[in-house]
């Protein structure tokens, strides 16, 4: 259920499925509604366990939106039928049962007002020239056996999905659902029925109808009209293009990046997100003790001295807290990958009560032992967690395979309206974009995921979370620490050398700040459970 200002009807419509069909799985993609559409739902959430939310961006049009959610819901699995439908009231849940019971026998069901006992209600003169002459226009060019093409009510069977590509279906507008019938009968050969349908009136707010969509109406079947006669199908798969997908939107239009020590790296189209691929199988082996003492400097990853290396940022840690503090009145904060527990001392320098979490036994070790609450292994897989007011991520986000999964976790220890601070690298950053390959922060395999503020958006909304801040981040660093960075991102000996050579209580006195803009800092609030 694509949404853009709709929030006065998916308050009417949402429930009014539900009541009819409690065992219905509703997915709202909406695309940051100015109207605040993504907070109703969120709020019905709570009320219905069976309805979930796609935060977008910005407008990108109804193409993109279904695009996103079909992928997404083939993505998460156990469906057999995906059903599209318009949230502003016009489609009439009542007719969901004889949709669901033709699907049974037709891979496409199609709620058409143009065979017989369908209708427009009460549209306005000139609402039926357009579509009843767009309709006539279309049929006869494209030459499809159905009378509706335009119709937005559909049931498709998951096995027609799984022949179809969507990336084939470029249209934005309303000529998306012509092109997506073409695809699905022309090309995936998918056998269909329309049954009428009685149109209601839009409930609440105007028509999305806009001269780019008309124009595109216009273009379109001329195009599928050259595709009719040609003998390729342009077949595909809606849930996959390639043996993987993306971890946070579930798109399977992933395009390669670049290669980097040795590890292949993968965008998704859809979102941005950048990732290893295959991903490294034994991550927890990568921060043992000599990860955060690297004193022989065998590896370019890693710390010199981690506590050392970590003390010019305390400005950092103060300067975010002050921002926190500013925000709640809990005092209870969670560190998850807390390390050896700097962040945990800053804060409770601040009056915090301090817990973490760190899958490094050397790391969680040394927490404990300055007098934090710790908690050893992948929290992940963990029941009974701690219940806290402020959860932290450090520079982890990028670290874990599973971002969801975290992200899920910190929303279970978080007490409603309780926060989430994550700081990590962003690769929609201009720095990171113009350097791609060679951009400093591009570390695998400690780094596997690498996120934009899109795709951060995205995550936030799909684990119960709504954005309070998004920032840019300035860091400072210990001169012996440059010179290790330096030498992990190009691999130059001098780099190494001089790292070694300025490791002494001189060179660690002198800071530099350092701020290319491409480390974002971000605040959300906890607004339901997952």
């Amino acid at each position: 259920m694509p949404t853009y200002n709709e929030r006065e009807n998916v308050r009417y419509i949402i429930p009014k499925i539900f009541a009819a069909y409690p065992d219905l799985h509703i997915t709202v993609i909406d695309d940051n509604s100015p109207d605040q559409t993504g907070r109703a739902v969120h709020e019905m959430i709570k009320k219905y366990p069976n309805l979930s939310l796609l935060s977008r961006e910005k407008k990108e049009g109804l193409g993109a939106a279904y695009k996103h959610g079909i992928r997404h819901v083939l993505a998460l699995g156990g469906f057999d039928r995906v059903i599209t439908m318009d949230a502003d009231g016009t489609h009439d849940p009542k007719h969901l049962k004889e949709m669901l019971s033709q699907s049974q026998k037709y891979e496409l069901v199609m709620g058409s007002r143009y065979v017989k006992g369908g209708s427009v209600g009460k549209w306005v003169l000139w609402r039926r020239i357009l579509s009843r002459g767009g309709n006539f226009y279309a049929r006869t060019l494209i030459g499809l056996p159905v009378r509706d093409l335009t119709a937005g009510f559909l049931c498709f069977q998951k096995a027609l999905l799984e022949r179809m590509d969507l990336n084939h279906v470029p249209a934005s507008g309303y000529a998306f659902l012509m092109e997506l019938k073409f695809h699905a009968i022309h090309d995936a050969g998918g056998s269909v029925k329309e049954i009428p349908i009685q149109l209601k009136p839009r409930r609440e707010g105007e028509s999305k109808i806009s001269s780019h969509i008309v124009r595109e109406g216009l273009r379109v079947p001329f195009s599928l009209f050259l595709r009719r006669f040609s003998r390729r199908r342009l077949l595909g798969n809606a849930s996959s293009t390639l043996p993987f997908s993306c971890s946070v939107c579930g798109s399977p239009e992933i395009r390669y990046y670049c290669k980097k020590r040795g590890y292949q790296l993968f965008q998704c189209k859809d979102c941005d997100l950048v990732f290893v691929y295959p991903m490294p199988s034994d991550l927890e082996a990568i921060y043992g003790e000599e990860y955060f003492h690297n004193v022989d400097q065998k590896d370019s990853h890693g710390y010199t001295d981690y506590d050392k290396d970590k003390e010019p940022m305390r400005g950092a840690f103060e300067w975010a807290l002050a921002k926190v503090e500013a925000k709640t009145k809990g005092r209870k904060v969670f560190d998850i990958g807390a390390a050896t527990g700097y962040f945990l001392d800053v804060a409770r320098d601040r009056s915090w009560n301090t817990q973490g979490s760190e899958i490094s036994a050397y790391g969680a070790k040394e927490a404990a032992e300055r007098g934090h609450n710790m908690i050893l292994g992948d929290i992940t897989t963990m029941i009974n967690l701690p219940k806290v007011d402020v959860v932290t991520m450090w520079d982890v986000i990028e670290h874990v395979p599973d971002p969801r999964a975290l992200a899920k976790a910190a929303n279970q220890m978080l007490h409603k309206g309780g926060l989430l601070v994550i700081n990590t690298p962003d690769v929609g950053s201009v720095w990171a974009r113009m350097l791609k390959g060679k951009w400093q922060l591009l570390v695998p395999p400690e780094h596997v995921h690498y996120y934009a503020r899109r795709n951060m958006n995205m995550l936030l909304g799909q684990t119960g979370f709504e954005l309070v801040e998004s920032s840019r981040m300035g860091k400072t660093f210990s001169v012996p620490y440059v010179f290790k960075m330096l030498w992990s991102w190009q691999g130059l000996a001098i780099w190494d050398l001089l790292a070694r050579m300025t490791d002494n209580a001189f060179f660690r006195r002198i800071k530099l700040p350092i701020n290319l803009r491409d480390n974002m800092f971000v605040i959300a609030r906890k607004v339901h459970d997952v």
